[in-house]
């Protein structure tokens, strides 16, 4: 399935410059408190894991649009 819009949050946090950058209109009204909530999984994720993984990232579809959300893991060290 291709995905119609990424969010990639870099700093491991929801941001909202980041968020407001998806050119897609949300007609549903609430896709902002799903990507937000899929950071904060992705955040529990990094913080349970004793892999330390640079990035990952969550799909879901929204409004017959297919999004992903990626996180850098702010701990991530080479």
């Amino acid at each position: 399935m291709s995905v119609d819009y990424e969010f990639v949050f870099p700093s491991g946090s929801f941001d909202q410059a980041i968020y407001d950058a998806c050119d897609i209109v949300d007609t549903v009204g609430d896709r902002q408190a799903v990507v937000e909530e899929k950071v904060v999984t992705i955040q529990g994720m990094f913080s349970l894991s004793s892999l330390k993984v640079h990035k990952f990232s969550l799909s879901f579809d929204h409004a017959d649009k297919h999004y992903k959300v990626t996180v850098s893991n702010p701990d991530w060290v080479m």
